[in-house]
């Protein structure tokens, strides 16, 4: 079977650990590990996780960032420079389990409305899928109702506004 579900479906009730191993239990194989709170993006975290999948026999093929992590445009430096940290310890966490794909979201409405327009976005997109990149992991960028790429409409937006190098 190559049909995966996601650590998402379990939260909160249980942990990304618990949820791999239930994953496992359910007959799944493949997983999608979303990641909630700073503790989550530890070295030991992934470590963790890409034990409990493989002793479930998952294999977490995604990861998918908690925006409250990944305030690339706060007007706050220190939290700008915190989000790319982030980034890269999600990059690198991802590549460490044998996950193919990191999902965003992009930043939150609040954060950076779509009315300020695409190419800040389009610079830390693409600085963004250049670090998964030389990590050997895929981007993915997700649109939900409280982000900036809130309907279809504006995530189609990007694709055409996407630099030649990116993906």
């Amino acid at each position: 079977m190559f049909i995966g579900c996601s650590t998402n479906g379990f939260y909160p009730q249980l942990s990304p650990i618990a949820a791999l191993t239930a994953i496992g239990m359910l007959g799944f194989t493949h997983a999608e590990l979303t990641l909630y709170h700073r503790r989550h993006y530890t070295e030991a975290a992934f470590r963790a996780c890409g034990q409990a999948a493989r002793a479930a026999g998952v294999s977490i093929d995604v990861v998918h960032l908690e925006p409250n992590e990944h305030r690339a445009f706060d007007p706050d430096r220190a939290v700008v420079t915190e989000a790319w940290e982030n980034f890269d310890r999600a990059i690198a966490g991802a590549a460490r389990i044998g996950a193919k794909t990191v999902i965003w979201q992009g930043p939150m409405r609040a954060e950076y409305p779509i009315e300020a327009g695409f190419d800040p976005f389009l610079e830390v997109l693409y600085e963004l899928d250049c670090r998964c990149q030389n990590a050997g992991i895929r981007l993915a960028i997700e649109n939900t109702s409280v982000m900036m790429l809130s309907t279809l409409r504006d995530l189609m937006a990007v694709g055409p506004r996407l630099p030649s190098g990116v993906g």
